[in-house]
């Protein structure tokens, strides 16, 4: 479908003089991402004080930190509940680094999303009470499992939610116990936008400040793990201004170092060379540590985030880049019948829902629910339309969904919940478990009803929002050096989009094994753009173009060239 572009406002004489010293491009990037002058000094700020907050400022973190080191000292044996994502896995890490670093007895659980599920379940918490555990601490979920806290409870069996998801509306659902978690309605802590590993580490920190340890010691343990909270950082795309963007830029520095022995034998076999950057993290490293969670088991991508054996880590990182593979494939076969279908049957509706053929066939194959979140962000994409894709597995019929900008699909769950079974996420990502096929149906008409009201035609317009208009023969190294400042990106500070207008392609090569990615010349500049051949196919030398693109730096054999990475193109009007 094709995009509207939308660019950004030229930035007023008056708005320029309030950004000096900033270069007029920069002070426009600046008031595009909604960063006063003075915020903006914070944001290029490397002062550790503008940039983090304490641990402490969360109202029951003392109260957390207290008991949890009570048990420790008193022999108890502790468990973490974590989930399968990369966010999860991470956060898991971080918090087990640290408990087994303070002489905890420990143990670690990570669901199975196809047999158990999302979050907590009262079988497991009965085998960690047998395990001998007296504390269960949760990781990235449990603040929507009040009812499961109550049955451990019952079990003797203390917990800690740490938590960065929405909490129930009442708060007479939320657990009762002591909760760790910014979005909590009331909470006090200045940043609210922590990912899971973003809380799990507040509470790894604040556990070794009250240690005895020496401060030297101390900070080189908080070093230690804050790569693995720029990994679950990015690829849980929460926003990664504020306090992100310092952890971020901090766990960037401690991936490039290559100390852990996981993540580098992952590195290794994504074929990435010189220096990771978020892109390569939200596009090739957390797609191989989340596969672990969709097809198999998540243990699979945690112990090689935690083994120090160089054997075992590329053996595991092996095992994810062949298990990545297979993921690809998949989700391209179920695209293609996505696609299909919702071109077939759904192009007048505002919620796209598609449910797998087994539902209504029983010799139907089943869609692996690990890889339907997939086929719901990219009919997401691809239509700018929320999406929900649904599956019968083991005998449960599972959803996953995603949203546009601005659409807050968590709500519509919210809104439909007697039809669930169970449900969370966030406003753009899903999950949830339906009743039966009876609740399916009138879940999906519900839903459906509810986003056609809520969502007009102008909300469904896919758009491309673009920083500023360049012209080409403006771009020099200073400039692209200037925006490099204002990376890590991520949500909430995307990678600055430029279009220009009436470029000439003076050339065309293809690249790749399949000859998948294209690249043009434009002016001076290469313009690549990757996995698109097929869709430029026919753009012929000769042909002028309207371009969107980021820029960037290619470096190739010793030699650093500025490069285009295209966004779209549009043929030229005029």
């Amino acid at each position: 479908m094709e995009k509207r572009w939308v660019i950004a406002p030229p930035i007023t004489a008056a708005q320029a003089a309030d950004y000096r010293p900033y270069q007029p491009l920069m002070a426009q990037l600046l008031v595009n991402r909604g960063l006063s002058a003075a915020a903006a000094e914070s944001f290029f700020s490397s002062d550790n004080e503008t940039q983090w907050h304490t641990p402490l400022a969360f109202k029951k973190m003392s109260a957390a930190v207290a008991l949890i080191v009570a048990k420790i000292k008193a022999g108890e044996r502790l468990a973490i509940c974590g989930d399968y994502d990369a966010d999860g896995v991470t956060a898991s890490a971080v918090l087990a680094e640290t408990l087994r670093t303070l002489k905890a007895q420990l143990e670690v659980w990570i669901p199975n999303r196809l047999t158990e599920g999302y979050g907590l379940n009262s079988r497991v918490l009965r085998e960690i009470k047998d395990a001998g555990c007296s504390l269960v601490i949760t990781v990235d979920n449990g603040i929507r499992s009040r009812a499961e806290i109550a049955a451990a409870q019952k079990l003797g069996l203390t917990v800690i939610v740490t938590d960065h998801h929405a909490a129930p509306d009442e708060a007479a659902d939320w657990p009762d116990c002591l909760i760790i978690n910014p979005m909590l309605p009331g909470e006090t802590y200045p940043f609210k936008y922590l990912a899971g590993v973003g809380v799990a580490f507040k509470l790894a920190c604040a556990l070794i400040e009250a240690s005895t340890l020496a401060p030297a010691v101390k900070e080189r343990l908080v070093n230690r793990i804050v790569d693995l909270v720029a990994i679950g950082t990015v690829a849980d795309c929460v926003n990664i201004l504020g306090e992100n963007r310092f952890l971020v830029r901090q766990g960037l520095k401690a991936i490039n170092r290559r100390s852990r022995v996981g993540l580098d034998e992952l590195i290794k076999v994504s074929q990435l060379n010189g220096e990771i950057e978020t892109w390569n993290i939200s596009w090739q490293l957390a797609p191989r540590l989340n596969v672990a969670g969709r097809l198999e088991h998540a243990n699979t991508a945690y112990e090689l985030l935690m083994t120090a054996d160089r054997a075992q880590a590329a053996a595991l990182a092996k095992k994810l880049n062949e298990q990545n593979h297979e993921r690809q494939t998949e989700t391209q076969r179920l695209m293609e019948y996505s696609q299909n279908f919702v071109e077939t049957n759904l192009a007048d509706d505002k919620l796209l829902i598609v449910t797998s053929p087994n539902l209504t066939d029983d010799t139907a194959d089943a869609w692996h629910e690990g890889i339907i979140g997939l086929v719901a962000g990219r009919l997401c994409e691809r239509y700018g339309k929320p999406a929900l894709v649904i599956t019968l597995s083991d005998g449960k019929i599972k959803g996953s969904g995603r949203s546009i900008e601005g659409y807050n699909i968590l709500a519509v769950l919210e809104t439909n919940k007697a039809w669930l079974e169970r449900f969370g996420g966030h406003k753009a990502a899903c999950g949830f478990t339906i009743k039966d096929k009876a609740a399916l149906t009138a879940f999906a008409a519900a839903a459906r009803a509810q986003v056609k009201q809520e969502l007009s035609d102008e909300d469904l317009l896919p758009r491309l929002l673009i920083d500023a208009e360049l012209d080409l023969m403006t771009v020099d190294e200073r400039m692209v050096e200037d925006l490099e400042r204002l990376a890590p990106f991520g949500q909430g500070n995307k990678e600055p989009l430029f279009v220009s207008r009436r470029l000439v392609v003076r050339d065309k090569l293809t690249m790749g094994v399949d000859g998948q990615h294209v690249k043009f010349k434009f002016n001076n500049f290469w313009a690549v753009a990757f996995g698109e051949a097929a869709k430029w196919q026919t753009l012929a030398i000769g042909s002028q173009v309207d371009a969107a693109y980021t820029l960037e730096f290619n470096d190739f054999n010793g030699f650093r060239n500025i490069q285009l990475r295209l966004v779209d193109m549009k043929p030229s009007l005029s």
